[in-house]
């Protein structure tokens, strides 16, 4: 079976590819105070990069800034998650990578 992303995984990877500063970029869980179009819209958005971490084109990071990632979720009371574009997504979208720190 060849390996297929949809029009939604697609757009994602176009905006993180094309945007040098987007090789690292975070992504907050909805909470059930969000309006239910939010709410939606963020559930589609953690589907969408899930897949694309399984199909290897992005990685979950998370685990590498415990700290951040603790004091961010205690300031704004949600919960964070941090992603990478990986070199297999790099490759296929053809990415510029910003040299600056983030």
């Amino acid at each position: 079976m060849i390996p297929e992303i949809t029009k939604s995984q697609l757009k994602l990877m176009r905006q993180i590819a094309l945007d040098p500063s987007m090789s690292v970029f975070s992504q907050t869980a909805p909470m059930p105070t969000d309006t239910l179009e939010n709410q939606i819209y963020m559930k589609e958005g953690e589907d969408d990069v899930a897949r694309l971490v399984e199909l290897g084109l992005v990685k979950d990071i998370t685990e590498n800034h415990l700290e951040q990632v603790k004091n961010t979720n205690e300031a704004s009371g949600r919960t964070w998650r941090i992603f990478e574009l990986c070199p297999l997504g790099r490759a296929f979208f053809q990415a510029d990578q910003s040299v600056l720190v983030h």
